[in-house]
């Protein structure tokens, strides 16, 4: 190889070293972009399992609402069913009386009259007895009235309290039915917020993927480099060799020209003829 040649080839190496080195850096610059990228989709899913954390809370805390809601809901079917029973109690009660429209205060007026008659007048027995009969027979009346009173009053009692129960009942189930909707709103956005975490989790995989196809193209172009050098250092060698054996033959030329014409030589001179009768 002479040296024109060597120097072409050297230019050669130094442009594609040149090449590989800009491409290496290209890909470095590139490593780091994506590396960026993972770094940013890691945090987007840390703040996504976040929310998703916070909406299993919510679910679970609508969950105990709507648990505690269907015990009351059930505690008030149960006293409803209870009243049901006591307003049938005294409806029977009401419909099952003898006495109609009979007035409390004209029955106690008719005892005492009968008790003050019975005080003020003596009476044969026989008398006294149908006396007594007579108000013992008011008493039992009045006290049929009074029964009958009680009931109409509870009566009335329970039917304002079924009202309520049924109010309270109907306002339960409507906060029921709005947890229930509450939830599947948030089940709703928990599985927005899952299909995105999975979406990520892809950006990530092939991002991650991304990263190893730079990593190894990087570590290849370094071993290309590494040739390079390697090949370009051979060269210089070379180069600087054909320089020494240009420079050699020049001293032995001008050395054998000196011995023709009877000069002593120097070492240099020497060396440099002597180098060059052995390769001859």
């Amino acid at each position: 190889m002479n040296e024109e040649e060597i120097l072409r080839e050297i230019y050669e190496l130094k442009e594609k070293y040149k090449r590989l080195e800009e491409e290496r850096i290209k890909v470095v610059t590139e490593k780091a972009k994506i590396s960026k990228e993972i770094e940013e989709v890691k945090i987007k899913l840390n703040n996504e399992y976040q929310k998703k954390n916070e909406l299993k809370s919510k679910i679970l805390e609508k969950i105990n609402i709507k648990r505690d809601l269907i015990q009351q809901l059930k505690n008030n079917r149960e006293e409803l069913d209870k009243l049901m029973r006591e307003r049938e109690e005294a409806l029977n009660q009401i419909r099952g009386a003898t006495i109609r429209e009979v007035n409390e205060e004209d029955i106690k007026k008719k005892i005492e009259e009968w008790e003050w008659y019975q005080q003020t007048n003596p009476l044969p027995k026989e008398k006294e007895k149908e006396v007594i009969e007579r108000i013992a027979e008011l008493n039992k009346i009045l006290k049929n009235i009074r029964r009958i009173s009680n009931a109409k009053k509870r009566f009335a009692e329970i039917k304002g309290e079924i009202e309520r129960k049924i109010k309270e009942k109907n306002q339960l189930k409507e906060k029921i039915n709005e947890i229930n909707k509450e939830i599947n709103e948030i089940n709703k956005s928990k599985k927005e917020i899952e299909a995105k975490i999975e979406v990520l989790k892809e950006e990530k995989r092939k991002l991650s993927e991304k990263i190893n196809e730079v990593i190894n193209e990087e570590k290849k172009i370094k071993e290309k480099l590494l040739e390079l050098q390697i090949e370009f250092n051979k060269l210089k060698f070379l180069k600087r060799r054909e320089e020494e054996i240009k420079v050699m033959m020049e001293i032995a030329k001008r050395a054998r020209e000196k011995l023709n014409r009877g000069e002593k030589l120097s070492f240099e001179e020497f060396k440099a003829l002597m180098e060059v009768e052995e390769h001859k």
